[in-house]
C-alpha cells in the first residue's frame, strides 16, 4: 500500500490580488489520487487549463514520483473560501496525520486587503497648522492570514508669533472596525447568510444598498454562516453587507490583532526655523479581511519656542 504523508500549503490565506499558488503532495513512489477544487460560488478550477468555470472537474490519475506539485491561479477579487477534496486510489492511503479515510479536506480563504484609516482630531488652534488630513494605507495579508502595517505620518507646523504649538503627546482614542461581506442567498426577513462571519461580531450595526434602518446582529451561527438581525431585511444573494463593530477594540484583541503609537518626535528645519515637522509612526495588526478606522487625539500640547 502506497502513501501520501504530507500535503503542504503555505498559502491558506490568498491575498486580493490572486496570483499563482502551489500545494505540495508528499508521500511515497506510485502514490496515486484524484483532487478537486472548487469556490464557494460554486466554480470549479481545471488544473488542465488553469481556469475557473461552472462545469465540474478534477485533476485524476494523478501519480507521486516522491512528492507532486499543483499550481493553481486564484483570480483578484474580495472574500472567498475555497476547498480542495483529495481522493486517493485502492492501492494508496492518507498517512495517519492527515486522514484515517480515503478522503481529504483542505481549506483555504482570499482575504481582501486591509485598510487602515487615521482620522485626526484638529486641536482648537488649527490657525498653527499647514494641515491635518484624514490618513489611509492598504495592505494584502500574509500567509496566515494576519495583516501587519507600521506606517509613519508626517505633518508640518508652521511658527506663530515666533513659536509653535505641537502635540506633545498623541493617543488612540478610538477604534471602528468595519467587515464586508456578501450575502450567500437571498433573504426575507431577519436571518441572512454570508460568504463569512469571521469579523462580525454580537451588537454590530449592519449597512449596505439594501438595508432599511440601522439593524444590528443579535446572534451569529458560524457553522451555517448565518447571521440573525434584530428587523426584518430583503436582501438579494451577492448584495455586499458592512459590519461596524460596536467595541473594536475588545473584537481586534480576540482576533489577534493590536495597534500602537511605536513614536512621536517633531524636528525644527535647520533650512528654515519657521518649519517644523512632526511624525509619528503607527503599527497595526490585524485580522486581513476587516477594515479599520482609528482616530488619534492630542492628548497634550507642547509650545516649542
Amino acid at each position: 500500500m502506497k502513501k501520501i504523508n504530507q500535503i503542504i500549503t503555505p498559502f491558506l490565506h490568498v491575498p486580493a490580488s490572486g496570483g499563482v499558488r502551489t500545494i505540495r503532495i508528499l508521500g511515497e513512489s506510485g502514490a496515486s489520487f484524484d483532487v478537486e477544487l472548487f469556490d464557494g460560488s460554486g466554480n470549479y478550477y481545471d488544473f488542465t487549463d488553469k481556469t475557473w468555470g461552472v462545469k465540474e472537474t478534477k485533476s485524476i490519475g494523478n501519480v507521486l514520483e516522491d512528492n507532486f506539485n499543483l499550481d493553481v491561479t486564484f483570480a483578484a477579487g474580495g472574500d472567498e473560501s475555497y476547498t480542495a477534496i483529495f481522493y486517493v486510489y485502492s492501492d494508496t492511503q492518507f498517512s495517519k496525520e492527515l486522514s484515517e479515510v480515503p478522503v481529504y479536506t483542505l481549506k483555504m480563504k482570499r482575504i481582501a486587503d486591509t485598510t487602515v484609516t487615521i482620522d485626526l482630531v484638529s486641536v482648537t488652534n488649527t490657525a498653527n497648522y499647514v494641515a491635518l488630513p484624514t490618513e489611509t494605507y492598504t495592505a494584502p495579508p500574509l500567509t496566515t492570514g494576519l495583516t501587519h502595517i507600521s506606517k509613519a505620518f508626517s505633518w508640518n507646523l508652521v511658527a506663530v508669533a515666533g513659536s509653535f504649538t505641537a502635540p506633545g503627546r498623541w493617543r488612540t482614542s478610538s477604534l471602528k472596525n468595519i467587515f464586508t461581506t456578501t450575502a450567500s442567498k437571498a433573504a426575507s426577513g431577519n436571518v441572512v447568510q454570508v460568504v463569512s462571519t469571521q469579523g462580525i461580531g454580537i451588537g454590530d450595526t449592519v449597512s449596505g444598498t439594501p438595508i432599511v434602518g440601522t439593524p444590528k446582529v443579535t446572534a451569529i451561527d458560524e457553522l451555517s454562516l448565518a447571521v440573525t438581525l434584530d428587523a426584518d431585511q430583503i436582501i438579494a444573494a451577492t448584495d455586499t453587507l458592512l459590519f461596524t463593530s460596536q467595541d473594536s477594540w475588545k473584537a481586534l484583541e480576540a482576533q489577534g490583532g493590536t495597534v500602537a503609537i511605536e513614536s512621536y518626535d517633531y524636528n525644527i528645519s535647520v533650512a528654515d526655523p519657521a518649519l517644523c515637522t512632526v511624525r509619528v509612526v503607527l503599527a497595526c495588526s490585524s485580522i486581513g479581511e476587516t477594515d479599520y478606522t482609528m482616530t488619534l487625539d492630542i492628548d497634550e500640547l507642547l509650545t516649542i519656542a
